[in-house]
């Protein structure tokens, strides 16, 4: 058989310095059923801003309760939060 073309992936190169946070997450963590994604993403946004002083540990703690999510969310979250 012929094998598929591989899929682009599109691709960002953005600076960092020491201290920058990084925060990984899956859609589970900002998208809620008949709400735009935007809704969503300007409410991590938000959080993100508020508790930005935080460690690691912490922030990710800090964004899963202002998100609301719980351990009976309807959707699988996946956090990973890194400070260089």
């Amino acid at each position: 058989g012929t094998r598929p073309e591989p899929v682009p992936h599109p691709q960002a190169d953005l600076p960092y310095t020491r201290g920058d946070t990084f925060v990984l997450y899956t859609d589970g963590l900002i998208e809620r059923p008949g709400e735009d994604i935007d809704v969503g993403l300007q409410r991590l946004t938000d959080a993100l801003a508020h508790h930005a002083h935080h460690e690691p540990e912490r922030l990710a703690d800090a964004l899963l309760a202002d998100l609301g999510v719980s351990s009976s969310a309807r959707d699988d979250v996946a956090l990973v939060v890194i400070r260089l």
